[in-house]
């Protein structure tokens, strides 16, 4: 299976199609990390010190960074289902690899 298959899968592979349960914990936190962002806006407004903000960016992209790890977990689930259904055979290591390594940059 070559690349461009697994992009094309990838592109098949929507919020839509993932459980309900893990789609509406992933909003969840979405939202959350909104908040954060309207907080970090919020505290720029108010003149908040440099390391009180950074401190709270980086809180913000670890949520973030987790966010996405969910978000990659789910679609690898969904995806795997889908291979296991195509009849073409199976998936290089490496090519799993070199995607989530695009993906996680």
């Amino acid at each position: 299976m070559s690349v461009i298959t697994i992009l094309t899968y990838s592109k098949e592979v929507t919020t839509q199609n993932l459980n309900p349960e893990a789609r509406e914990a992933l909003l969840k936190r979405l939202r959350r990390i909104e908040g954060q962002v309207r907080g970090l806006h919020k505290m720029a407004e108010e003149g908040r010190t440099c390391d009180e903000i950074l401190i709270q960016m980086d809180a913000t992209r670890k949520a973030m960074a987790s966010a996405s790890l969910t978000l990659l977990q789910e679609f690898l689930g969904v995806f795997a289902g889908q291979l296991a259904q195509d009849k073409a055979g199976g998936i290089k290591v490496e090519e799993v690899t070199d995607m989530l390594r695009r993906f996680t940059q």
